[in-house]
């Protein structure tokens, strides 16, 4: 790269360092707090999961009493829950009166840490847990897509929604929209979309040019570049410096594809239903 490219990058990086309350308002980032809204039922699907040293995003799907989340958000190094009782509140918002249900891992994919800590992308296709809710939380589930194939992600634009702590601390859900996607493989989805702690175990969501949310597609369970400065820089790279030959940019968002969950999520809701009637 030229002295001129090496010095924009620079600059980008301090600006970025120097003004951290950027995040959630550059252009570069369409993330906004959201009210639990009349007109989108949604958002009363998602809630916030928490545990004694966990906060993430779990969303209802298939069942009112069905809760699906990233599995690194309730299990252990060994793959094992990290407690009996998780709390899920739907329609989390700050200073509203929200219901809570405890919550259990019913069922979840072999997901274990990477060896390298460094390396986030081998157990992507097992990052996915299910709980089981105490009770009836009453509330329309979200429907999988799980008549989708990887294949036709593709270029799609994206849609996610969760507790993200680096917007209003996460004391609303944070809509984006839309993003993208990168690459596929396996289970795998790499996408663009923003999201740092708590954002994890978010939806996925197809979505249109407008950002109007489509069908359920997966599970986020990490967040693209956590910082403006990072993307500018990156965005700044890709214009100014020689990178034709880097067939893709990767901005570190993963998630895992509804095609690995969809049919232990089926079984859970038909047990919560054979529940229900006993």
């Amino acid at each position: 790269m030229t002295n001129r490219t090496w010095i924009i990058v620079a600059v980008l990086i301090v600006l970025g360092a120097l003004a951290p309350a950027v995040r959630g308002e550059s252009a570069l980032d369409g993330r906004q707090p959201a009210d639990k809204g009349a007109g989108d039922p949604t958002l009363a699907a998602i809630g916030l999961l928490t545990g004694t040293a966990s906060r993430c995003t779990g969303f209802l799907a298939g069942s009112d009493r069905v809760v699906v989340t990233a599995a690194h958000c309730v299990l252990d190094r060994d793959g094992k829950p990290t407690q009996d009782r998780f709390e899920f509140q739907p329609g989390y918002r700050a200073g509203a009166d929200t219901p809570s249900f405890g919550a259990r891992v019913v069922v979840n994919g072999a997901w274990k840490p990477a060896g390298d800590p460094r390396v986030s992308v081998e157990p992507v296709g097992e990052d996915w847990a299910i709980l089981l809710t105490d009770r009836s939380t009453g509330i329309t589930p979200l429907a999988l897509a799980g008549d989708v194939t990887l294949a036709q992600v593709g270029d799609h634009p994206l849609a996610t929604v969760g507790y993200s702590v680096d917007v209003a601390s996460g004391r609303f859900v944070t809509v984006e929209a839309p993003c993208g996607t990168t690459q596929l493989e396996a289970f795998r989805i790499h996408h663009t979309c923003r999201g740092s702690l708590g954002a994890a175990g978010s939806p996925l969501f197809f979505a249109d040019a407008t950002g109007a949310r489509g069908a359920l597609i997966g599970i986020v369970v990490q967040g693209a570049a956590s910082s403006t400065a990072e993307r500018l820089a990156i965005g700044q790279l890709m214009a100014l410096a020689d990178l034709r030959g880097v067939p893709t940019v990767d901005y570190g968002g993963r998630a895992v594809f509804v095609g690995a969950f969809v049919n232990a999520a089926k079984i859970a809701a038909a047990s919560a239903q054979q529940s229900a009637m006993k």
